[in-house]
């Protein structure tokens, strides 16, 4: 009750909410489960989700389709798109007039829905991913080569149903993509296109925790750390420029909404060695295949986690747990993640900025993706509960909630919100923040935030250093012990505490060798002696001896 009232106060000096859907049922009302009855987990699956989202029976839509993830033009056509028109015709729910519409610079006529009711279309895993170029099917003369393709994502072709009769070469137009205002799926959309994701990953298992995460998840909110790992380019005429540009953009909006943000800038993927933890969101990009902090041993997301990583191929197949980069993703606990089944070209991917800003604002997860996708009938697939809302809520009544598991974590944002206030007075704000604090508890991953935190606000040595000490306390991984040990000697050198800077790194080699090793702590000590002409190396840090000449030769 004591924290409950002194939240109550804060929340009128901190005002920290975000858009709200004024029904948040409205999507779950319009939607359709797909499942194939092929696959025997495809129904339980199927049957699960509905169970989770109290989805009625004729949501429901078995059909009967190759279990394969990749399937012609023509397989396509008449064992997913046909019997899914069919069942909706059949309800009533689908009544289509005919029409002239212009895409790519051609017209085409269009049997297309009056008032659709069905504004979202889950694919359960055992449905097809992708459909296979038909070199029948020919772009008209004067088409790029890069865009005659007719390849695409069975998600994303069939998010045009509501227009029968669309081009089937290239792409068409994403009516839904904005950069500008986000704005939830309505009525007015879904007579040009369905929200369409599936579910699935290398596991039915994996499925099942997806689901029961983006569930359990949306009684509070996502909680953890957030990791951008951009290329750093800078060079503006560079193709690849503005999707560089759209990863540390959206580090920028996760920074202001107060999560703790850690940003990889290097041309190369971020290390094996980089000591993540509590991933709650991570974009990046361009390898073929899952590397970097992924493959740590036990290496797991955050529950509700949302990931992604941008290549070409990455979604190629989601049965791997090992191959390319959506299937891995989840199989390391995700919940959501998008990727491409074919080359798309970066221009035609999802907007990471505006996906982070449409996700963070309140939007769905299918809304979010389809609001950052620029183009349909294409190669993007979008993996994941559409229904999953991880930020719908405002933060302080969370916080108030006496039996919130992650509350550490939602104080943590609140108080990097609080210190951003700059048009408040400082001590005002340090009164604040030592309310959160005196509340936190022992929860290492708070006062390993509020030690950062402290600093940006130009706090006393003595007090930045009781909260790094206060994390390694109470550290939730051996991970959180290297990170923060290595802040911790950073924070020392810059204060020109040599001593007790070399004095951690060899704490870390006595206490946690295992782990001091995997991380490189001699190397980085190394380092650091170097650049601050330090000689006094300890034989744990020190590099080991030249070998002796060979007198022989």
């Amino acid at each position: 009750m004591k924290l409950f009232y002194r939240l109550a106060l804060l929340s009128l000096l901190v005002a920290v909410t975000v858009s709200a859907q004024d029904d948040p049922l409205e999507l779950v009302r319009h939607l359709l489960v797909v499942y194939n009855t092929n696959d025997l987990q495809s129904k339980e699956l199927a049957q699960y989700y509905a169970a989770a989202r109290q989805i009625p029976d004729d949501r429901l839509l078995g059909i009967e389709c190759a279990t394969n993830e990749t399937v012609s033009r023509k397989i396509y056509q008449e064992q997913i798109e046909k019997p899914i028109n069919d069942y909706l015709t059949r309800k009533g729910w689908f009544q289509r007039v005919r029409r002239k519409l212009t895409w790519n610079d051609g017209e085409y006529t269009v049997e297309q829905t009056l008032n659709n009711p069905v504004w979202c279309i889950v694919l359960m895993r055992g449905v097809p991913l992708r459909i296979a170029e038909a070199p029948e099917i020919q772009a008209p003369p004067g088409v790029p080569d890069a865009l005659r393709m007719n390849a695409a994502a069975v998600d994303s072709e069939l998010a045009l149903l509501p227009c029968q009769g669309a081009p089937r070469w290239g792409f068409v137009p994403n009516p839904f993509y904005s950069a500008v205002t986000f704005r939830h799926f309505s009525a007015a959309y879904a007579d040009w296109l369905i929200l369409v994701a599936r579910l699935d990953a290398p596991l039915a298992e994996d499925v099942r925790r997806m689901i029961d995460d983006s569930v359990s998840v949306e009684r509070g909110e996502l909680t953890g750390r957030a990791y951008f790992d951009s290329r750093g380019i800078a060079d503006r005429d560079n193709g690849y420029f503005t999707a560089d540009q759209a990863i540390r953009n959206a580090a920028d909006r996760a920074r202001k909404f107060g999560f703790e943000v850690a940003t990889d800038i290097a041309p190369e993927v971020a290390p094996v060695t980089t000591p993540w933890d509590n991933a709650a969101l991570y974009f990046g990009w361009y390898t073929e295949h899952c590397e970097g902090p992924f493959l740590q041993p036990g290496f797991r997301f955050r529950p509700g986690a949302v990931a992604y990583h941008i290549h070409s191929f990455s979604a190629t197949t989601l049965r791997s747990a090992t191959q390319h980069w959506a299937g891995p993703l989840l199989n390391k606990g995700a919940a959501a993640t998008m990727g491409c089944v074919y080359e798309p070209y970066v221009s035609f991917t999802p907007n990471i900025e505006i996906f982070a800003n449409a996700l963070l604002s309140g939007l769905s997860f299918g809304e979010a993706a389809y609001q950052s996708q620029p183009v349909l009938s294409w190669m993007v697939t979008m993996v994941g509960d559409p229904l999953y809302r991880p930020y719908p809520r405002q933060l302080l009544k969370n916080i108030a909630a006496a039996n919130e598991p992650n509350l550490p974590w939602l104080l943590l944002r609140l108080s990097r919100l609080v210190a951003a206030q700059n048009d408040k007075p400082l001590t005002e704000r340090l009164a604040q923040l030592n309310t959160l604090a005196e509340n936190a508890g022992t929860a290492g991953y708070f006062w390993e935030g509020y030690a950062e935190i402290l600093q940006s606000l130009q706090q006393p040595a003595a007090d930045i250093i009781t909260a790094y000490r206060k994390s390694l306390a109470n550290p939730e991984s051996p991970n959180t012990i290297i990170r923060v040990s290595l802040k911790l000697a950073d924070y020392y050198l810059s204060q020109q505490r040599l001593p007790e800077a070399f004095d951690l790194y060899d704490s870390l080699m006595v206490n946690h060798l295992r782990e001091a090793t995997y991380f490189n702590i001699p190397q980085i000590a190394q380092a650091k002696a170097r650049e601050h002409q330090w000689g006094k190396l300890t034989p744990l840090l020190a590099p080991p001896p030249l070998p002796a000449p060979n007198r022989e030769q």
